[in-house]
């Protein structure tokens, strides 16, 4: 082919690529794959404001790139082409062996590239030291529950360039916590968890969460400690709960890239919907209270729930939880006669003002792994 030809026919197939969405805009005549959950929410048109004119530009450039004509046929083509390459498709994800997914941002907390400072950690524990000593003084009994990454539990399925530092900030704080801090209530909940892997899956394939396996054998390892300080307390069996499942392809960490066209190229996963039979406990969703969530929280309808039960000789809960909660709850509802979490954005904050208004027996404080440094960066924010 003539080399002039060639350049020809070469820019007129990228104008038409440019041109491709305002047709379609024009004349939708291309159909448009459907997009699985982003796990976020997608920009909105901005306002025009002439006191913030300066900002418009850059917001309705996300609003854009969220909404342009064929953004799910270009996301989709995408796929095809990095999958042909060997690499993720899906951005800030890593590819692992036998299906499993990891989180980009999560392997540098594992690998000690992400590690807190001595000075950081010694805060870390001081402040839980300082939450404790304050919530015994109001007879209320602390807890605080450390959830693994999906990387501590499956690093098999890592891929070889990844490896473990020898001792990560967990590890550190593991440590000084057992050395200094002994009076709290501290669990990191990786040895109850791998001690579990014969059981089953622990650990979504397509999701850097737990699955209701592993929160099931954690709420046993929690209650095991609470029941200590609340002896009539009975602990539930796995067949105190009904453990329906079903096998998909869904994840946070899919979610961006996952169409109709691309589904089959995942492995399904296990999915579960668990609920404590009602012969064992009677649960019922309480009034939420209307405090209001933090500021830029993307699930503001989430931040706040509340569960009460006929156990009314069971101690009261109020939580402090993240994402991990919301799979952890249904194991953990049966054994408070009321429980209210909080989902504070992942700040990890000690919530005094509404733990002095709801008077708990109990305060839980429930952090993921690679999230336990915002407990410090909250603090030193006040």
């Amino acid at each position: 082919m003539n080399k002039k030809v060639y350049q020809i026919i070469t820019i007129c197939l990228f104008v038409l690529l440019l041109l491709l969405p305002t047709i379609q805009a024009i004349v939708p005549i291309i159909p448009n794959p459907k997009i699985g959950n982003e796990n976020r929410a997608l920009a909105k048109f901005p306002k025009l404001s002439f006191s913030e004119i300066d900002k418009f530009p850059s917001k309705f450039e996300s609003f854009y790139n969220d909404h342009f004509p064929l953004r799910a046929l270009y996301i989709a083509s995408t796929f095809n082409i990095k999958i042909s390459q060997g690499k993720s498709p899906v951005k800030g994800t890593v590819i692992g062996k036998n299906g499993f997914m990891f989180a980009s941002k999560e392997t540098k907390v594992y690998t000690g590239q992400l590690m807190m400072t001595d000075d950081d950690i010694s805060d870390f524990v001081d402040i839980l030291k300082k939450r404790n000593r304050i919530l015994r003084e109001k007879n209320i009994t602390f807890y605080v529950v450390v959830v693994p990454s999906s990387l501590e539990i499956y690093p098999e399925y890592l891929p070889p360039y990844i490896c473990r530092a020898k001792e990560t900030q967990t590890d550190k704080i593991c440590r000084m916590m057992q050395d200094s801090a002994a009076e709290v209530n501290f669990i990191y909940l990786k040895e109850c968890i791998l001690s579990k892997k014969d059981r089953g899956q622990l650990y979504r394939m397509h999701d850097n969460h737990w699955n209701s396996l592993a929160a099931f054998y954690s709420s046993l390892e929690i209650m095991k400690l609470v029941q200590k300080d609340f002896p009539q307390i009975a602990l539930l069996q796995k067949e105190d709960f009904n453990f329906n499942y079903d096998l998909l392809v869904r994840g946070n960490l899919v979610g961006p890239m996952l169409t109709e066209t691309n589904k089959d190229k995942f492995a399904l996963d296990t999915i579960y919907d668990v609920h404590c039979k009602r012969s064992v406990c009677e649960i019922n969703e309480g009034e939420k209270r209307g405090y209001a969530a933090p500021a830029g929280f993307s699930y503001p309808n989430r931040y706040e729930s509340v569960y009460k039960t006929n156990q009314s000789n069971y101690p009261k809960a109020f939580v402090i939880r993240d994402s991990y909660w919301s799979i952890l709850e249904s194991f953990m509802i049966p054994y408070f006669s009321e429980s209210i979490a909080i989902w504070d954005n992942w700040y990890y904050g000690d919530n005094f003002n509404l733990i002095n208004k709801e008077q708990p027996d109990v305060v839980v404080l429930e952090m993921y792994e690679p999230h336990i440094n915002n407990l410090v960066i909250n603090e030193k924010n006040k």
